[in-house]
Order: structure tokens, then C-alpha cells, then sequence
């Protein structure tokens, strides 16, 4: 994911580029056949196909007829995503608050399907993997037309330099870089917390993610100690009662919704009518694939669900908790979320299947997708249409999507990923995980090498592996020497997370559904199912 201040322009024909389609700007009504005008690494203009061309536009510049509608790129405001290589956990039951799975009576189960297996592909995986994670997942976010997203370590900006931006290390001017914080508050923590605040920096925390009550004391204690504020970004925020979101809407404060996580892990999540009515400012995270949404286009059909089943926000509403009030979120509404003159040119075209462009975003799967822009250069969309901007063969890197032929142009100057495919990288992660095993041996093989001077270190991982307390030197050693047994969980074979949903419906859902505590509203033919038909 891309931290870099000043992308270089791309050289060749792309400089310059007009997307011809209904125009859903978020900043005012859609352009039934309109056209985006690009320049660089911005919006020139947008105008009626009817108007003349503006001025500073290139002469023989490609102007492409998309025949779809065109939105700002979507924002997913959580995730943790080096994890979105590994697939669905199905929690062996209903948890009362994250630290239940994390550290109490779930624990071993989701260390032995979640913490152990990340932990070994991350650390013994090396380099070549490494690398593969950070193209695979950022590749996935691409594929469900998300251009910004959260959820990578920004001091792992030298690997994860890409092409999707990220909230925690965008550098370019009026992106502001935001921070993370993962763990519960504590009293002793209090100070510490006050001081990043003060930075006046955008702050994503994980408040309140449970149903049961307990979980609400995370919001006691910043409300105790005046930390709720304008630049607090409440991920979660499902055990908040209706005037905890009126205070967070009267301080300024922001939420994350992510209903699919939170249906899969505590049976259920907030109720969006309360978000609705305090009027906080939200948007939507996928969270990971672990217990979560593979991709923003499915967290938008779960949304939508939740919101038609208790009185929530409408289509219209949810594109804007993608879009335009997604970046007001993340305190970036200056350069990005809407698609204006002089705005960065982030852009996703999507097929027109629904008369209302607020329903075809809702509604769009993976296949449906039709281009992806960032900073001005188209990143993945429809062969055809890569075509049409005159983007050589060479260039391209083909796959199919839904049936349909897809292409993605990755390179990017001075990138450390440049000459790694998605396919190759695919393949990769795709070995190693059904050879877990012999990478943890290899482990225990190598458990006192020295590691600091590998060219690409372990990723930071924000998520606890579930493991105890690290053993002594002395018994260590005896692991190594074979003296001493581990504690360890056997490491079967998985299978990692298919790129796209609607490559893999009826296995998806067919787990959902077996999930005896997830909502009703989510399963069967009337659920999730009827948008992948």
C-alpha cells in the first residue's frame, strides 16, 4: 500500500485519460452521461458529454465510453489485512466481547485457526512470502473497488508500498497519516492515549466490540477522561447504547460499522437506526477475513440487510459511508471521497445493473466491476476497456473474474513488489499454507538463528497470535534439542481465501449458514445469497 509523498506520472499514453458514463460525483446529483476528465494524478473536470472538451485536456488523450457508472474509490475504514490470506474461522460459539476469543474460553480455537497459522506463514515463510501477502491482499481490495483502505503497518511502508493508499501511512499532501490503536484502554494507559490524541492526528481504536454490556466500559473510561473528541474513530462501536452515539455525534467522534464481523463472532451488531439518529459520522470496514467480510462489496450487502431489517440507512447512505463521508472520517474529504476539479483522481466504474446508482453500487459484485483508478492511473477493471486506453499487452497481467476477462497493471515506479504477479503470488500463498507444518518445523529447526538480517523483516501484526507467554532461553533450547515438549496446537493444511466472493458462493455461504448463532437476516436464499446468484 502506497505510503509515497509524490507518485511519479506514469510515462506513455496515461497521462491523460476521459471516463464516459453516469457520473456519481457524491457532491451533487449524477450525471446521466457525463465525463470525467483526467490529467495526471487529478480530476480536470466533469461535464456533460454534450459540452465542449475543457481547456489543458491533451489533444488524442483517450476518451473511453465506459457504458457504467462511475463513483469516487471506496473506502474501507477497517481491516487487518495481512490476515485476508487466510480463510473463514467458524467460532466454536457465540462470544460476549473480543477479549472472550482473544484471550479467554475461545482462545485455543482461534489460536489454532487463526494466530498460529498467520504467526508461521509470517515469520517462516520469508521473504518471497512476505511479499506475496501484501500483493494478494492489496490485489483483493482492487477487486471490490477499494482504493484507500486501513488495517497495514505504516512501519512496514518499505515492502507494503503499493498501490492502494493507506490511512496509516499516505504521506501525500491533505492525506493526513492517521493512527491505530488495537487493544482495550487501560487506567495506566490513560496519559499515553491523551498525548497521540493531541497530536491532533485521526485515531482508529477498537471501542466497545461486543453486545453483552462489558464491553461498554472501553467508552466509560474515554468519557471519564475527555477523550472523546472530534479526531477519535470508534471501530466496532456494537455495545454503544443510544446516548454513548449521541455523545460520540456531539463530540465529533466517528464509528466504524463493521455488521458482518461482528455478526460472525457476538451474533449481532449495532443497531444502525441508533447511528442514523445521534447523526454521528460513520463508514464501513470489512474487518478480515477471518470472521469478516472478503471484500467491501460484501460488508455493503450485509450493511444493507441489517438496514432494510431495523430502519437503517438506505442504499444512498451506505454509498456515502464509502465514499464521500468515509473520507470525512478519515479527515481526507479535502482531496478525496467526492469527484471534483482538482480532487485526486481515485475512481472505480462499475456495470450499470440497476436504474438507481445508489442500489448498482449495493448491489455489484466483484464481476461487475469495470475500472479501477488511483492517482489518475487505471490499476484493474475489464480487458476491454484497457484496451481501449491503448495500454499494452506487455503491461497487463489477464485473470477472470465471474467469468469475465480482467486485467491488472501493477507497476509502479521504484516498487519493491515490481515483477511479482498476482498469479504467482496467489500460487505461492496457496503452497505455503497447505505446508504449514513444515514451515512451523523449519521453526523450531531454526528457533535460535539469528533473524534481524533478513532484506524483508516479519510483518507487524496487529493481531494477538493467542500463544502464552513467551518460554525462557532454558526452555528453548530444549524445544530445540528435543528435551522439552511444545504447547503448540497441531497445523493442519488450510486453504487460503479465495480473491473474490462471487469465484466462491455456495462455499461461503454454505459456512455462514452453518453458523447456528449468526442472524437469520444473513442466511439462506433471502440472505447474502440472492445479491451472487
Amino acid at each position: 500500500m502506497s505510503s509515497v509523498a509524490d507518485r511519479p506520472v506514469l510515462s506513455g499514453p496515461l497521462t491523460a485519460l476521459a471516463l464516459r458514463g453516469t457520473v456519481v460525483s457524491m457532491a451533487g446529483d449524477p450525471v446521466p452521461e457525463g465525463v470525467v476528465y483526467i490529467r495526471n494524478e487529478r480530476i480536470l473536470a466533469i461535464r456533460s458529454r454534450r459540452e465542449p472538451i475543457p481547456d489543458g485536456f491533451p489533444a488524442g488523450a483517450p476518451t473511453v465510453d465506459t457504458s457504467g457508472v462511475i463513483y469516487p474509490g471506496l473506502f474501507d475504514l477497517h481491516n487487518h489485512l495481512p490476515y485476508n490470506v487466510l480463510p473463514l474461522w467458524s467460532p466454536p460459539q457465540r462470544f460476549d466481547e473480543r477479549n472472550d476469543w482473544i484471550k479467554g474460553p475461545g482462545r485455543e480455537d482461534y489460536r489454532r485457526h487463526v494466530g498460529e497459522p498467520m504467526k508461521t506463514l509470517n515469520e517462516r515463510g520469508g521473504a518471497d512470502i512476505r511479499n506475496a501477502i501484501v500483493r494478494y491482499v492489496e490485489v483483493k481490495l482492487m477487486l471490490g473497488g477499494v482504493t484507500s483502505g486501513q488495517g497495514m503497518d505504516p512501519r512496514d511502508a518499505k515492502i507494503s508500498r503499493g498501490l492502494v493508499r493507506n490511512f496509516e501511512a499516505e504521506t501525500v499532501a491533505d492525506l493526513p497519516p492517521a493512527l491505530t490503536r488495537v487493544e482495550d484502554l487501560t487506567a495506566s494507559e490513560v496519559a499515553s492515549f491523551r498525548a497521540r490524541l493531541d497530536s491532533g492526528k485521526m485515531m482508529f481504536y477498537h471501542l466497545a466490540e461486543g453486545i453483552s454490556g462489558h464491553a461498554r466500559r472501553n467508552f466509560d473510561l474515554l468519557e471519564q477522561n475527555a477523550l472523546v473528541r472530534p479526531n477519535l474513530i470508534g471501530i466496532h462501536s456494537a455495545d454503544l447504547l443510544p446516548d454513548q452515539f449521541q455523545a460520540m455525534a456531539n463530540a465529533g467522534a466517528r464509528v466504524v460499522w463493521s455488521p458482518l464481523s461482528n455478526s460472525l463472532l457476538y451474533g449481532d451488531t449495532l443497531n444502525p437506526r441508533h447511528l442514523l439518529d445521534a447523526g454521528v459520522r460513520f463508514g464501513l470496514g470489512s474487518d478480515w477475513t477471518p470472521s469478516g467480510s472478503r471484500n467491501l462489496l460484501l460488508e455493503l450487502k450485509v450493511a444493507k440487510l441489517f438496514g432494510a431489517a431495523r430502519g437503517g440507512p438506505s442504499s444512498a447512505q451506505l454509498v456515502d459511508a464509502v465514499t464521500r463521508q468515509a473520507a470525512n472520517v478519515v479527515a481526507w474529504s479535502a482531496q478525496l471521497g467526492t469527484l471534483q476539479p482538482d480532487r485526486l483522481a481515485d475512481i472505480v466504474v462499475f456495470e450499470r445493473r440497476e436504474a438507481d446508482p445508489f442500489e448498482n453500487l449495493v448491489s455489484a459484485t466483484e464481476r461487475d466491476v469495470k475500472l479501477v483508478v488511483i492517482g489518475g492511473a487505471p490499476r484493474y477493471g475489464d480487458d476491454a476497456l484497457f484496451a481501449s486506453l491503448g495500454v499494452p499487452a506487455s503491461e497487463l497481467e489477464p485473470l477472470v473474474v465471474g467469468g469475465r476477462r480482467k486485467a491488472l497493471r501493477l507497476s509502479e515506479a521504484e516498487s519493491p513488489l515490481n515483477g511479482l504477479t498476482f498469479a504467482s503470488a496467489r500460487d505461492a500463498l496457496a503452497d505455503a499454507l497447505h505446508h504449514l507444518h513444515d514451515l512451523r518445523a523449519r521453526r523450531h529447526a531454526h528457533l535460535l538463528e539469528e533473524q534481524s538480517g533478513s532484506s524483508v523483516p516479519p510483518l507487524h501484526l496487529d493481531m494477538p497470535d493467542g500463544a502464552p507467554p513467551a518460554p525462557s532461553l532454558f526452555a528453548r533450547i530444549g524445544a530445540v534439542l528435543g528435551l522439552e515438549k511444545t504447547s503448540l496446537p497441531p497445523l493442519a493444511s488450510i486453504d487460503l481465501d479465495p480473491a473474490t466472493v462471487i469465484d466462491d458462493p455456495g462455499s461461503l455461504f454454505d459456512q455462514i449458514d452453518r453458523i447456528r448463532h449468526v442472524p437469520e437476516l444473513l442466511k439462506g436464499s433471502a440472505g447474502l445469497r440472492r445479491f451472487y446468484r
